[in-house]
């Protein structure tokens, strides 16, 4: 879209000169129209199309500011000398405060921190205003050549030398000006992005951590209540009550069916999704560091990249139970491969020990001919072959 700009806009512009040639005063005469109003049309389509062409629109306002000097003779413009080179130069300055022609760069992803977001911002601002340097001049240079023909041109009392000095001086201190007024603007937006990359972080770490603490409390509701009253019933049962039996099966189905309404409010049919496996410990090590706890996750050199989908499983599983045990201490998983077996070592996690816990991860393991221990100060390992595991994939293969 910008090439065609760029090469529509000087047909515009040529057109336009072809059309009416440039006059000399800005006032429009009751007979005629001026030279001079034509030359601000042509200003005023380049300020237009500055948003889509601002390079080539830059280049105009540049040819259009030497072409004042001209149409003041032809026109014989008689009014205030420095009118129309300085009418020029306010459009040029205008020009170059624009975010189109500095070429603003976006401010730094929400991720980073914020020290090191105003540090890129700096450097961002510094190579900007050195790839500016080109405009500036060249910007300097065509008004201060305009203004002083223009002078020269009339006649003045000014020695020779400063007139161009003179509007050398006053052309540079306009373009420092607008540069400084665009800058400024820059570090505004700038900060008003970062000010608002960082609420929507702090949102997101909000909802992440509301929504984690949520489903603590249904998992926590689930073995308070759910759990409990199943294990009730299995007591009552191998009693021989019955009729206990049945009341206390009653209310865990009530209290289950309580839960998962509280689960599925809103919710459409459920969806099916693939069993995680070893690759998504990262991203449940992510959603635990957003509940603020510190998880680390290690795997060595010698864990494949491929394992048996039984151990994957089994691993993944067993790693999510012994960090979802909760507790505020710093914990750390690590996953190495000895001898064709696959050892997982949990630190941290001193509820890991609670019998419950230890029969689920008991389950899993001896599934697959594994061991579970348990140590102090919250250390848990477990051993899963690799062996038996690949033998039961290929067995299984062979009946299929």
């Amino acid at each position: 879209m910008n090439r065609t700009d760029d090469r529509l806009l000087p047909v515009l512009l040529i057109c336009a000169q072809a059309v009416v040639w440039p006059g000399a005063a800005l006032v429009i005469r009751a007979e005629d129209v001026s030279s001079g109003t034509r030359v601000s049309a042509g200003v005023f389509f380049a300020l237009l199309w500055l948003r889509r062409a601002p390079r080539t629109a830059y280049g105009a306002l540049l040819g259009l500011a030497l072409l004042w000097p001209v149409a003041m003779a032809v026109g014989d413009y008689n009014g205030p000398i420095l009118l129309p080179p300085a009418l020029s130069l306010l459009a040029t300055c205008a020009a170059l405060g624009s975010d189109e022609l500095r070429g603003t760069t976006p401010g730094p992803p929400a991720e980073e921190q914020v020290g090191r977001r105003d540090r890129r911002g700096r450097r961002e601002a510094r190579l900007t205003d050195i790839a500016a340097l080109p405009a500036e001049s060249s910007a300097v240079l065509v008004h201060a050549a305009a203004a002083t023909a223009a002078v020269l041109d009339r006649g003045t009392t000014v020695p020779t030398w400063a007139v161009p000095a003179l509007a050398a001086l006053a052309a540079s201190l306009a373009v420092a000006a607008a540069r400084w007024a665009g800058a400024l603007r820059d570090r505004r937006e700038r900060a008003d992005r970062g000010a608002r990359d960082e609420r929507l972080a702090t949102w997101t770490e909000e909802a992440v951590r509301d929504a984690w603490a949520e489903r603590r409390r249904i998992a926590a509701g689930l073995e308070t209540t759910v759990l409990a009253r199943t294990a009730d019933m299995v007591t009552e049962a191998e009693a021989g009550r019955l009729d206990a039996a049945a009341d206390r099966a009653r209310e865990a189905l009530a209290a289950a069916r309580a839960l998962l309404d509280t689960v599925r409010e809103g919710e459409t049919a459920p969806e099916l999704r693939p069993q995680p496996t070893l690759q998504a410990l990262d991203l449940l090590a992510h959603q635990l560091r957003a509940t603020g706890r510190d998880v680390e996750i290690r795997l060595t050199d010698r864990v494949p990249e491929r394992l048996p989908t039984a151990v994957d499983l089994a691993a993944y599983h067993a790693a999510e139970t012994v960090l979802a045990t909760g507790g505020e201490e710093p914990a750390a998983l690590e996953l190495d491969v000895d001898d064709d077996t696959l050892t997982l070592t949990a630190t941290g996690v001193p509820r890991a020990a609670d019998p419950a816990v230890r029969e689920r991860l008991t389950t899993r393991v001896s599934a697959l001919g594994g061991t579970l221990t348990t140590g102090p100060q919250g250390t848990v390992r477990l051993w899963l072959p690799l062996a038996v595991a690949q033998g039961n994939s290929d067995s299984e293969e062979r009946q299929r």
